[in-house]
């Protein structure tokens, strides 16, 4: 699910930064700090702190104006933002403050409700009952790629 290219040294040091007792096992909260550092997503943390005052919270204000310009929510986004904060803030105290922490926000774009595809583009909606040869497929898609699909070189031949 992750599918993640890492670099092995890099992967090694992480695991021994999460490992505070140097038992080369990692137990509970230390599994937790090594998922937390393996999965850690730059680009997100900074939408994440371009929206909170502080950067380690998101207000309930603060996350109406990220579901209203990032996701484009239109109506009663401030009844959304108080049930998706409900739905994803694992910390009861954040819950109860209505404040969402990085892991809310992160467990909120993970799921459904916050994923970037459209629900109603998920609908089949063609008729997909005919032969194969009786459709058109284009088969296009990356045959401009040198090499890597992220960081490889594309050309126009």
């Amino acid at each position: 699910m992750m599918n993640m290219d890492m670099n092995e040294d890099h992967a090694l040091w992480l695991f021994q930064m999460a490992d505070r007792s140097a038992s080369g096992t990692l137990e509970g909260e230390e599994f937790v700090l090594f998922y937390k550092a393996l999965t850690q997503r730059d680009e997100v943390l900074g939408v994440f702190r371009a929206f909170s005052r502080d950067g380690k919270k998101l207000t309930l204000l603060e996350f109406v104006d990220f579901l209203q310009q990032e996701q484009l929510e239109r109506e009663n986004t401030q009844e959304l933002a108080m049930e998706l904060m409900a739905r994803y803030e694992p910390s009861e105290t954040a819950r109860a403050r209505h404040v969402l922490s990085v892991d809310g926000f992160l467990l909120y774009l993970r799921s459904p409700e916050g994923s970037i595809f459209n629900p109603a583009h998920g609908t089949l909606y063609q008729d997909m009952t005919q032969p194969l040869c009786h459709y058109f497929i284009s088969s296009s898609h990356n045959t401009y790629l040198l090499e890597d699909q992220l960081r490889g070189q594309s050309s126009i031949e």
